[in-house]
């Protein structure tokens, strides 16, 4: 006897379990539909969801690490659903710093259009900006010359600010 019951543990526990396949399936659904109702929410109302503090600080470092001596700074950040369904990430109070420390401009908020496509593939693409409330700090040196960059340093558009201000 102790034969055959060994036998038949063996035999159902080498066979899966129907029902576990069936409630790991329907989890799966219920995950996926309320990720789909979620952005179909933010999509309709227009609402962002704010980015953690870490994710804001990374993607601020990552940016500063590519501006050659200038730097970024940036009040907060959040990521919505614009109405075509494309992520938009919504960055508040972004401020500009040249090389020296000077303020090149202000911006209150820079709202960015993602690429879904890229994304998908794991990379980082913008095909829309938006810009609301901008303010650039154009400096003028010694010599008479205008410079957007703070600090009298010439960044290709001192001659059409020149041109502007006579």
């Amino acid at each position: 006897m102790a034969d055959e019951t060994e036998v038949k543990t063996s035999t159902s526990a080498g066979r899966p379990r129907r029902h576990s396949r069936i409630g790991s399936g329907l989890v799966s659904s219920l995950v996926l539909a309320s990720v789909l109702l979620v952005i179909l929410f933010l999509s309709i109302t227009g609402r962002a969801v704010p980015a953690p503090d870490w994710a804001t600080e990374r993607a601020v470092d990552l940016v500063n690490d590519r501006l050659g001596g200038g730097r970024l700074s940036l009040r907060d950040a959040a990521v919505a659903i614009g109405t075509d369904g494309q992520p938009v990430a919504r960055l508040n109070g972004v401020t500009v710093f040249d090389a020296g420390g000077g303020r090149v401009a202000t911006l209150n908020r820079l709202d960015a259009q993602l690429s879904l496509g890229a994304l998908l593939q794991g990379r980082l693409s913008v095909d829309r900006l938006w810009l609301t409330g901008a303010q650039i700090t154009v400096r003028r040196d010694a010599a008479g010359r205008f410079s957007l960059a703070g600090g009298g340093g010439d960044t290709g558009a001192t001659d059409t600010t020149r041109s502007l201000a006579d």
